[in-house]
């Protein structure tokens, strides 16, 4: 009996799940001339500081492949 409620609730938090990831493809996608705006949170000052350069790098790169 645990064993049927416990897989009864796996299989419930795996539906959760599918329909979470899948919300986004079915609100539709931007088209080519629509603005696209990305953002990143980070930390730009303390013991990070030294790594901005680089992330700063790979943010940009990561827009012009969009």
């Amino acid at each position: 009996m645990v064993l049927d409620r416990n897989l009864a609730q796996a299989c419930r938090l795996a539906l959760r799940a599918a329909i979470l990831i899948s919300l986004p493809l079915l609100a539709g996608s931007a088209r080519a001339e629509d603005e696209v705006k990305l953002g990143a949170l980070m930390d730009v000052t303390g013991p990070i500081a030294n790594f901005m350069p680089a992330l700063l790098a790979a943010q940009q790169l990561a827009v012009d492949e969009v």
